[in-house]
């Protein structure tokens, strides 16, 4: 039970918690909650008390007033003597009030009674309830102490803030976390993805790693490197508690290079948002990036490090809308580079791996750039194996992907039919010297079709053709390699004439009527 200190200095607890009735002149009212404190000698008014029952109070030349808040009603008055206010009136009789509870030691108050009849509502919304004139419930006193009960369940974590905290130069403060593992290993066996993000610049770079027990090693390459890069060296680095970062020798290599280490609390990931929140969006990215182009999900290592050059070279809100390639190198990039991740290309075989008549270049698939070359870095399906070039043919759109593998499935078909010497000296149709993929070959010329056969069309112009190819053409000679002496003709001259060189009016004319060609302007 709560204790009061009295004007002597002496302890003393109320007995009974009362409604109260006062006289004030014309005027009654009823005071809730009243504490009972047989010790004390004067009658004792809160002020505050009127005032969260829903009271205004005034006062102004010595005098007060306590009025209602809903419609301004005078209450109770009251006068200021001996630098105290004294109300003006007297407790009503017994019978005008009663006791809301007479609790010995170990009984509930009032408050955390009907805090727990409502099933442990808070006390916010109990004083919401009585405002709204719920009936039969008093009005709650303040609260007196904290639910044991309440806190066993309804505990939770504190809201985490933005830090406004932030690095004043590069690598003041590196952010690192390790994600993995993957699902399916890469094609070159790796299973964790290892990043560092500097917190000036906001830039990403990524490692990937075959087990996690490698993290420390790659600490230590990324450590070497990025400051010879930099020209400064690393002050802090922030980290979750995992063992690839509290290891022994973990700890002992920062100490020996003065690099400080700031830990999460334990289950927390949350303290350590940028290197969280920068792993969410390289696998958003990876995803959707696999899905555009249907890249088979082997290749998600490739994409991650494709990822992590694009996402260098975008605006961040945190650097105000700059990008971290400009922060970092100190001009801004170049993006004309760009491909799209997953798209069919060509790559020039090199003239030492090639010969006069075979192909200049090779199929491949875009997996994003050269980490130590400006060059792209590209996947041989049929040999496979992974290819470095910088002169390489980007074909981005579907619509172009879906023509040429059309094309190379009928240039795989005609190369399986018969070669070109099986064609008994039978040129095929020729186009720039490739043959057409839309017409099919004949494997022999005693396979097509006779040159006497009678049209069934009803074409205009396919009768004109359909009579010129039942010309006797036997008595045509044949032309020689050599040129024609005087005793040698060649052949008829009607036979060169184009079909533009007919005159309309023969076309549509009975095909048994002698044809005779005739010029006309």
């Amino acid at each position: 039970m709560e204790q009061y200190t009295l004007q002597n200095s002496q302890k003393s607890s109320h007995q009974g918690l009362a409604q109260l009735g006062l006289n004030c002149l014309v005027f009654q009212t009823f005071l809730d909650h009243v504490l009972y404190l047989p010790q004390l000698k004067r009658n004792l008014l809160s002020l505050v008390h009127i005032r969260q029952q829903g009271h205004s109070i005034h006062m102004f030349d010595g005098k007060l007033e306590v009025r209602k808040s809903s419609d301004h009603s005078l209450v109770m008055r009251g006068k200021e003597e001996e630098r105290l206010l004294k109300l003006q009136g007297t407790s009503a009789h017994a019978e005008h009030f009663s006791y809301i509870s007479h609790h010995e030691e170990g009984t509930l108050p009032s408050s955390l009674l009907w805090h727990a009849r409502f099933g442990h509502l808070n006390y916010d919304s109990l004083c919401l309830l009585k405002k709204n004139g719920v009936a039969g419930l008093p009005t709650i006193p303040r609260k007196h102490k904290q639910c044991d009960a309440c806190i066993l369940g309804k505990h939770s974590k504190q809201s985490f803030h933005d830090s406004h905290s932030r690095a004043h130069r590069k690598l003041e403060l590196i952010h690192s976390d390790l994600c993995g593992p993957m699902p399916i290993p890469s094609a070159n066996g790796n299973k964790y993805i290892m990043t560092f993000i500097d917190d000036y610049t906001r830039i990403c770079w990524v490692y990937l790693l075959k087990n996690k027990s490698d993290a420390f090693q790659t600490f230590k390459n990324f450590h070497k490197w990025i400051e010879n890069d930099a020209q400064s060296h690393i002050g802090s680095i922030r980290t979750d508690n995992g063992k690839e970062y509290t290891s022994n020798e973990f700890e002992n290599y920062l100490r020996q290079h003065g690099i400080k280490h700031k830990t999460t609390v334990p289950y927390n990931p949350q303290q350590n948002g940028v290197a969280e929140r920068m792993n969410r969006t390289i696998l958003n990215m990876v995803r959707s990036m696999l899905f555009f182009k249907n890249v088979k999900i082997m290749f998600w290592a490739d994409v991650v490090l494709c990822v992590a050059y694009i996402k260098n070279r975008c605006p961040s809100n945190a650097i105000r809308n700059k990008t971290p390639y400009e922060l970092w190198y100190g001009h801004v990039p170049s993006v004309k580079h760009l491909r799209i991740f997953g798209s069919t290309c060509y790559a020039l075989i090199p003239k030492v791996h090639r010969n006069k008549l075979g192909a200049r270049s090779r199929k491949c698939i875009f997996l994003g750039y050269s980490n130590t070359s400006k060059a792209y870095h590209l996947y041989d399906e049929v040999n496979k194996k992974f290819v470095v070039s910088r002169d390489v043919i980007f074909l981005e759109s579907s619509k172009s992907d879906n023509v040429v593998e059309r094309q190379l499935d009928r240039l795989d078909k005609f190369a399986k039919t018969k070669s070109f010497q099986e064609f008994d000296n039978q040129i095929p149709h020729l186009e720039g010297g490739i043959p057409m993929l839309n017409q099919h070959v004949e494997s022999s010329s005693e396979e097509q079709s006779p040159l006497h056969e009678t049209s069934t069309t009803d074409d205009p112009l396919s009768d004109v053709i359909d009579r010129i190819g039942r010309l006797n053409l036997d008595s045509v000679p044949t032309q020689s390699t050599e040129k024609p002496g005087p005793s040698q003709k060649g052949p008829p001259k009607w036979l060169t004439k184009t079909l533009e060189s007919v005159h309309p009016d023969e076309i549509g004319k009975n095909r048994n009527q002698k044809f005779k060609p005739t010029k006309w302007r």
